[in-house]
């Protein structure tokens, strides 16, 4: 699971890594500890606008339609 990104890829260690700690976490708290993940790295990249190109692309492999996306008020 090495996709290449901005000169970054995502490796097998940090795949199990990352399975290894949602399996950790109480189902009922999983959405709460990946939502709160994305902030810290978010927080911490140094691209402004990084959700922008990144939640259409978590999206399509969903198979959620991306006029569903959320406008703001």
């Amino acid at each position: 699971m090495n996709t290449p990104h901005h000169g970054t890829s995502f490796s097998e260690r940090d795949f199990e890594q990352l399975a290894t700690s949602i399996d950790q976490i109480d189902p009922a708290q999983r959405e709460v500890f990946l939502a709160k993940l994305v902030i810290l790295l978010v927080a911490s990249h140094p691209e402004p606008d990084i959700l922008s190109s990144v939640i259409p692309r978590a999206k399509a492999h969903l198979n959620v339609p991306l006029a569903a996306e959320v406008s703001p008020d």
